[in-house]
């Protein structure tokens, strides 16, 4: 126990890294310390200090490692008494963590979180009006660049009832937008009942009434019209879809294991413009995979000119030690890689200032998330958290309430506005995605 008769509570935080994912299992170890009699508070003035890790790509081992030698130098200061590392970095490298950091004090890997989970155990909300709902763990796909299977395990649907409870549990909190999470959140429930059973779980938690549900990390190949049509029927379940495509060229797909060729892909991106027209379309892309030489990269330049997806995030190809293409022939050199980043960078750039432009004397319905200074910062439906884009108003809003928004400057990756009292009263709404809203929600 934390707590001894005569003296005052032992204090723990949680400095949350990667993926939405991890954040929910960092959540249930931060709610579950406390439940020990922990007191809650800022790293700066914790006496053990929660580390939760992402390794997926040397970027996020490198930030980890950061944040875990800050620590080590805080307990040298004698500012901390203990250090506990979780999430992916463990799983990936083990013990080798604290023969080079002995300052740590244990390492926790996921099934200690997933028996947290598996309990239904509470969660500490780091994040505010929106929360994120993990709804699977792990990953069956053999993609390879990727060290999920191997870091998370074989794909787990968490079930029904649990589920529900705990969104339940979120809404009575005040949570206005719920994000559902998974490796692949398409795949729910084929591991349970032999069926995709996605659309089964969305109808169940928009009963629960929360104003915006989004989905993250929806795996191409079990998107069809049936999916896009039933999904866009859910009340509450807002016109965005992130469906990561990696590529387009049909050669660099099967290297990397994808299951699509380009017609595939080509075939998934018109079914989304031709029904459900108002959705916001992001994806993401790996530059220089193996095998990649200028003819593939200009076939993908192409294309993302040609789709001109609302949201898109690109990444240059990581070697990681572990992941099977580390092997593959043809490595292209970093410079090449960031190259070609930088070029997808640049175009998908001038397409953010383009659509954001046409949104300019528009009126945007906006949650606001927090106030910075003078300004609330909020987003609209084509706006996941913490990844996409922001809107600035200069005004005193409540942070979990909406507001009819008049956008009067846009720049690249925000944009900026003001109460439209002509729209609406400028007091709090609601928002439901019925037909009659997305009518005005074009993404163009």
């Amino acid at each position: 126990m934390a707590i001894t008769k005569g003296k005052k509570p032992e204090k723990v935080s949680l400095i949350n890294l990667g993926c939405p994912k991890n954040q929910v299992d960092g959540e249930r170890l931060f709610a579950d310390y406390a439940q020990k009699g922990y007191a809650i508070t800022e790293p700066e003035e914790s006496d053990l200090l929660l580390i939760n890790t992402c390794a997926f790509i040397k970027p996020a081992v490198d930030e980890s490692m950061s944040f875990i030698r800050q620590a080590v130098k805080w307990k040298k200061q004698g500012r901390l008494k203990k250090i506990i590392v979780l999430g992916c970095l463990p799983e990936r490298v083990g013990e080798e963590l604290r023969e080079q950091y002995p300052e740590i004090d244990s390492l926790i890997y996921k099934d200690t979180t997933c028996s947290l989970e598996e309990k239904g155990a509470p969660r500490v909300l780091t994040t505010f009006p929106y929360a994120y709902l993990k709804i699977a763990e792990g990953c069956n796909r053999e993609c390879t660049f990727c060290l999920i299977p191997h870091l998370r395990g074989r794909y787990r649907s968490l079930k029904l009832e649990p589920l529900l409870e705990e969104a339940k549990d979120l809404k009575e909190m005040g949570v206005q937008e719920l994000v559902l999470v998974a490796q692949d959140t398409t795949f729910w429930g084929l591991d349970l009942k032999g069926k995709p059973l996605l659309i089964k779980l969305l109808d169940a938690i928009s009963r629960i009434g929360f104003p915006w549900i989004r989905l993250l990390y929806l795996y191409p190949q079990l998107i069809d019209e049936e999916f896009l049509t039933s999904l866009k029927s859910i009340p509450g379940v807002v016109p965005y879809l992130d469906i990561p495509l990696q590529h387009v060229d049909s050669k660099i797909l099967a290297s990397m294991r994808r299951g699509q060729r380009e017609k595939e892909v080509r075939k998934l991106v018109e079914l989304v413009r031709t029904i459900w027209p108002q959705a916001a379309l992001r994806s993401t892309f790996i530059v220089g995979f193996p095998g990649e030489r200028e003819k593939e990269f200009r076939k993908l330049v192409d294309f993302i000119q040609e789709v001109r997806f609302e949201r898109l995030a690109v990444f240059p190809f990581y070697p990681e030690e572990g992941a099977e293409a580390k092997s593959f022939p043809d490595q292209v050199e970093e410079r090449e890689k960031l190259v070609r980043y930088n070029e997808i960078l640049a175009l998908q750039k001038e397409i953010y200032r383009q659509k954001n432009k046409k949104l300019l004397g528009g009126t945007e319905l906006v949650l606001i998330d927090r106030v910075e200074g003078d300004y609330a910062i909020g987003r609209t439906y084509r706006d996941a958290p913490e990844i996409d884009c922001l809107i600035k108003i200069k005004a005193n809003l409540s942070p979990g309430a909406f507001y009819p928004i008049r956008v009067t400057k846009a720049n690249i990756y925000s944009l900026i506005g003001k109460i439209d009292k002509e729209g609406g009263d400028g007091k709090k709404s609601s928002f439901r995605t019925s037909e009659t809203d997305r009518a005005v929600f074009s993404s163009d």
